[in-house]
């Protein structure tokens, strides 16, 4: 693996015109003596959710989905995206500049292996990969070539800003446990495993360990920083020091140490048996270790596993916000569809129902309002140019969660506008409703891992040739991000079993391309099971109706329809209260069709 450096050029074009960003693109390769660029959807922080200032992925190819690879070489740009986005890209991004790959995981590697024999040379930048995704590019036969600075960068003249936050301080009221605690439980994992330091890449992981939040990505209230955890339990933080307050400074205490990024790799080249995560380090930064051992992040788990603290908080936010999601359900259950409402208004609204919300933040993502065709796109987010109206009759999906002091939240309903559903219509929503019951109701031993439960939630469309593009859950943090690892629902191998603590989503779903998409996710708790030792069980967390008008009862068994009905019942209890009389009057309906 060798190295290149790329000088910045000017007349440059504008960062808009995709054809000349490409075209001087490959020009600095060939310049370079580079046959491609690998382009990943990553920050230096490897962040999930990307900003603007690093989404390179969306400069080259105006795609807006939070997963893709551009590959650009000289006779052909490929994006390689995942089966949430195939739909979206295809629409999204010119064909005739572009080639769009779905299911990049398992289409890039082979993609890579074929060019390999001719021994290409292709640049990256190490800031964007981890270790292991390096280790598994290494095996394509590529040549692979570590570039200094990063070629897109040089082109991009609207580059937008990097964001800024200060730091703010997550309470011991909301985190259940101090900074202080956490940091000597972990030092004495490093200690067991003969380790000095470990570095942590992740702002969700630093923001966990010292009780601290940020502002740096969007939804995910966390701040673009790294640390260092020592054996000791202190800590090198290195952040841009005008995000700290003296409040922040005097909370972190004298065991966390303040640096400048800039000063990152003077400190790393210094330090003795330091540890770190190859699923989440950035191969940049071990190339500044004289000394790095491969080991596991030692705050996921228990950053996965809530305290009791953060499990109550978890319930007591999932109640208020079912109230704002309950309220946007009737809104929509009432509404004419003659007035022209849309998507982004629909968005508008529900936004404003949260708003009101006890330790309401914001949103937890970019919420998915999709009408009609739209649903059928996993992760449709609706802009000014494919904005449509709800009209009586389509489907309509809208998945959406809430960042709260005390929790995060993360809920899909599909309901049918105007109430008058086709058969096929509610035959595919059933069969979906029905997995999400199975994950909801299984019991399962200890030891086990969501990929052995995912294939419940499949099932019932498995019986009739159907399935999702897309896992059935994942981890969710504690007033952190809205996609956690490393528990997950999924046919992707996971070698972490659940353990009591853990919060994931339930959200099977059913995409019929060109009409309409279904999704219904809840949240829902890992917990010992009450009725057999050494077993578990999920306590839900999510309560907002279901609708009714989708369903066919015929489909359901005894079983599931008394599930539906509790389900409900406990809606009407417990955000009943907050609700106003004609509302409660419409989840009272929904309880009582079932004895009907």
């Amino acid at each position: 693996m060798g190295n290149c450096c790329f000088k910045k050029i000017e007349g440059r074009p504008l960062g808009q015109d995709l054809k000349n960003n490409l075209k001087l693109l490959r020009h600095h390769l060939e310049l370079s003596k580079l046959d491609g660029f690998l382009v990943p959807m990553s920050d230096p922080f490897q962040n999930e959710m990307v900003s603007p200032h690093f989404n390179r992925v969306h400069f080259l190819s105006h795609f807006t989905g939070s997963a893709g690879v551009v590959l650009v070489m000289q006779d052909k740009a490929v994006l390689f995206t995942d089966g949430r986005y195939t739909i979206q890209a295809g629409e999204e991004v010119d064909s005739s500049l572009f080639e769009v790959k779905g299911h990049w995981l398992q289409a890039l590697h082979p993609f890579l292996k074929e060019y390999g024999n001719i021994l290409l040379r292709i640049g990256f930048d190490p800031w964007t990969l981890t270790v292991a995704q390096m280790n598994r590019l290494k095996s394509t036969g590529i040549t692979w070539i570590s570039c200094v600075t990063n070629p897109v960068d040089s082109l991009w003249q609207d580059r937008p800003s990097q964001p800024w936050a200060p730091l703010t301080i997550h309470e011991k009221q909301f985190a259940g446990a101090s900074s202080l605690s956490k940091r000597q439980k972990i030092a004495q994992e490093l200690v067991a495993q003969n380790l000095d330091s470990f570095i942590l890449t992740t702002g969700d992981s630093l923001a966990w360990l010292l009780n601290i939040r940020g502002g740096d990505v969007s939804h995910t209230p966390i701040p673009f920083a790294h640390s260092v955890l020592h054996k000791t339990g202190a800590v090198d933080l290195f952040i841009d020091l005008k995000k700290v307050s003296e409040p922040v400074k005097a909370f972190l205490g004298v065991d966390v140490t303040l640096h400048s990024l800039e000063d990152l790799a003077n400190i790393l080249k210094n330090l003795n048996r330091v540890g770190f995560d190859p699923q989440s380090t950035p191969l940049a930064m071990v190339e500044m270790l004289k000394e790095g051992i491969i080991a596991k992040d030692p705050c996921l788990l228990p950053r996965a596993c809530k305290n009791a603290v953060e499990q109550e908080g978890a319930r007591q936010c999932h109640l208020v916000d079912g109230v704002a999601l309950t309220k946007f359900l009737y809104f929509l259950h009432r509404h004419s569809y003659d007035d022209g409402l849309d998507e982004m208004q629909a968005v508008g609204k529900l936004e404003s129902c949260r708003a009101a919300g006890q330790y309401y933040q914001g949103n937890s993502f970019e919420t998915i309002s999709a009408a009609g065709p739209h649903s059928a796109w996993c992760h449709y987010h609706t802009k000014d140019h494919t904005n449509i109206p709800l009209q009586k009759g389509d489907i309509y999906l809208v998945d959406s969660g809430g960042q709260y002091l005390n929790g995060t939240t993360d809920v899909t309903r599909t309901v049918i506008l105007g109430g008058v559903a086709t058969p096929e219509q509610k035959n595919h929503y059933t069969r979906v409703l029905k997995g999400h019951i199975a994950v909801s109701t299984v019991k399962f031993p200890k030891g086990t891992t969501g990929t052995h439960l995912d294939s419940l939630a499949r099932q019932y469309l498995w019986e009739v040739g159907l399935d999702f593009p897309h896992g059935t859950g994942h981890g969710v943090g504690s007033y952190l991000s809205v996609h956690e690892g490393p528990q997950g629902i999924t046919p992707r191998f996971i070698d972490v079993p659940l353990m009591p603590g853990m919060i994931l989503s339930n959200e099977p779903g059913y995409y019929l391309e060109g009409h309409y998409g279904i999704r219904l996710e809840n949240l829902i708790l890992v917990q010992e099971c009450k009725d057999f030792k050494g077993f578990l069980e999920f306590e839900n967390l999510t309560w907002a109706p279901f609708d009714i008008n989708l369903i066919d009862f015929e489909l359901l068994s005894l079983k599931e329809k008394k599930w539906l009905q509790r389900y409900h019942e406990s809606v009407l209890k417990l955000v009943g209260p907050s609700l106003s009389k004609e509302e409660r009057q419409w989840v009272e309906g929904s309880v009582e069709i079932f004895s009907i």
